[in-house]
């Protein structure tokens, strides 16, 4: 009888590309890292984005009437950031999960003897959890610690050790987790700089670019429970990303300016002169207005979620985390 915890490559015999599991590693150290990995999949990052945005409106209605001034500039930095990390965790379900059902490309890792072939047959590349994790930290790093290059520094050694542990555990061989965490990175520089009216460009191109790749593969689309499960919730996702962008820039069209997301980290740098100086013209009436619409907004967008998750459990079965992350 072959032993079926003793790992083999998969995907070859090269440095780059062999498997690298310890089975030590796996069982002693991995569960360290997961705890990290739970807390920034995308299933739970989307939920938590979507309970933040529904909350902050009525937090800010309760307020001082004596600080209209500052808390209107504090909330609309604080709205427009959590809308631009939503926008981020979008491109998971947009670009990372269609590129990964296209290359289909397994783990580098399988068992000897066994029967199921992959190591961890729902892992996919690139991986859309270490992903997930790589656009968190880069992006919470850049907005709080702008700045303060020690921080940046540990963040960045930080992922190159989340790196090692997918590699170790069998998740990605050496070219995969490079790969992956240098299309988060691009992705993330990508974003910080461009113009925001860009990403309404995004939420056209980016769902005609996704239903065109399935239709291409959709005889094995439509035979893959979890990618057909995965494309409903993109759907309701980009619906609701692609509505609260709209409504924001509508609702603030001539009394809030922002030229680019990376001007953001300016505004939260407490050291910095430019510390919220957001152009913010409000009138205290039009801010309590446009607090109430961020909060229907909010609750309409919650609603899209839902109805995707209900809509995706009924066609597809209950949703499940997998080697890849709950997405």
């Amino acid at each position: 009888m072959p032993n079926l915890t003793y790992s083999q490559s998969y995907l070859g015999d090269n440095v780059i590309n062999r498997c690298f599991y310890t089975h030590n590693y796996d069982r002693y150290m991995g569960p360290w890292f997961q705890i990290f990995f739970r807390w920034t999949e995308p299933h739970l990052l989307v939920s938590c984005c979507l309970v933040i945005l529904l909350l902050l409106p009525l937090i800010f209605l309760i307020r001082p009437n004596d600080s209209y001034l500052k808390i209107s500039r504090l909330y609309n930095v604080s709205r427009l950031s959590v809308l631009t990390f939503f926008h981020r965790v979008v491109y998971i379900y947009l670009v990372f999960c269609p590129i990964a059902f296209l290359i289909n490309q397994q783990p580098p890792c399988y068992k000897a003897g066994s029967n199921v072939g992959s190591f961890k047959k729902l892992s996919y590349f690139p991986s859309a959890k270490f992903a997930s994790l790589s656009i968190t930290v880069l992006y919470f790093s850049s907005l709080i610690f702008s700045s303060r290059i020690k921080w940046n520094i540990i963040f960045m050694v930080f992922l190159i050790f989340s790196a090692v542990n997918h590699i170790l555990c069998g998740e990605l061989s050496v070219a995969q987790s490079i790969v992956t965490f240098s299309l988060s990175y691009l992705i993330h520089f990508y974003a910080q700089r461009v113009p925001f009216w860009v990403l309404h460009v995004e939420n056209i191109v980016l769902p005609l670019i996704f239903i065109s790749l399935f239709v291409l593969e959709r005889d094995r689309f439509f035979g893959n429970d979890e990618a057909l499960g995965r494309s409903i919730s993109s759907l309701s996702l980009w619906i609701a990303d692609f509505y609260m962008l709209g409504r924001y820039h509508c609702t603030r069209a001539g009394f809030v300016s922002v030229g680019r997301p990376i001007d953001l980290e300016w505004e939260t740098d407490s050291k910095s002169s430019a510390y919220f100086s957001i152009l913010s013209s409000e009138e205290e009436e039009v801010f309590t207005g446009n607090l109430k619409n961020d909060l229907s907004d909010s609750i309409v967008s919650m609603f899209l979620y839902l109805l995707g998750l209900f809509i995706r459990h009924y066609v597809s079965g209950p949703i499940k985390s997998s080697a890849s992350g709950l997405i």
